[in-house]
């Protein structure tokens, strides 16, 4: 094909582009494009949601946890993670801002973390935080009187419980500390009053934790015996032995 430009001629010879580039220059042109509408979005879609703020979680049961966090703009449903920031499994979805979990151990430590999820994506996990489950109470508890002053008080340990706590439930229905003579795993030998109707409350103890729930058991003292006076009675005189009379001073013997 022949041009002619400012008086002089010149052949132009069309080129053929090939498929190959002009498939990279599409790919080019489309990334271009890409980051262009890339840097025209907000910088909050960019980022992505936010993770829930203000988790709490609450011992309600030696078996129950229960969550609570507030809501996300945006969020379709949340995830709930336990674990720690090293290493985390997952254990819910719930589209509701709180979750109860069941099944767990009395009188361990456990860790949670929650996420939002919403049709942009998931966000980063929230600040994990501790929750530590209270022991059992004890069962099948029994009272025995020892003495009119005494009883014995056995039951079946509770499960996560250390030691146990006994108090014991006033006429008006208040509780007052017991005088604890002997603490044991299964028993508790604690001081009473002789001729009175008891009412006695035990409680598991983990660390610092008392359980949620207790056991009650009931027992009537016995009143007290009876003193037994000794008396003496007078020596006999010896078998051929001298009977003495003895006379005060300043009186005459009878006749």
């Amino acid at each position: 094909m022949s041009r002619r430009f400012c008086g002089v001629s010149f052949r132009v010879r069309p080129s053929r582009v090939r498929a190959g580039a002009l498939s990279r220059i599409a790919s080019v042109v489309l990334t271009a494009l890409a980051l262009v509408a890339a840097a025209a979005l907000p910088a909050a879609a960019a980022a992505g949601p936010s993770a829930p703020s203000g988790l709490t979680a609450t011992a309600v049961s030696a078996r129950e946890v229960e969550l609570h966090w507030n809501p996300v703009s945006g969020a379709t449903a949340y995830e709930v993670w336990w674990g720690d920031i090293y290493y985390s499994e997952y254990v819910a979805t719930t589209t509701q801002t709180t979750f109860r979990h069941t099944q767990l151990g009395p009188g361990e430590t456990y860790s949670y973390a929650v996420r939002t999820v919403t049709r942009r994506g998931l966000s980063p996990l929230s600040a994990f935080v501790e929750v530590t489950t209270p022991p059992e109470a004890p069962t099948l508890v029994q009272a025995e009187v020892l003495k009119a002053d005494q009883v014995q008080l056995s039951w079946q340990p509770g499960a996560g419980a250390d030691s146990y706590a006994i108090t014991e439930v006033a006429a008006d229905g208040t509780e007052v500390q017991v005088t604890v003579l002997s603490l044991q795993p299964r028993y508790a030998v604690v001081q009473t009053v002789a001729d009175t109707h008891h009412v006695f409350r035990i409680r598991g103890v983990s660390g610092t934790l008392l359980s949620l729930e207790f056991a009650t058991v009931e027992v009537t003292t016995p009143p007290r015996e009876p003193s037994v006076i000794n008396h003496e009675s007078p020596s006999p005189v010896p078998a051929g032995g001298d009977l003495t009379t003895r006379t005060a001073i300043g009186c005459r013997p009878l006749a």
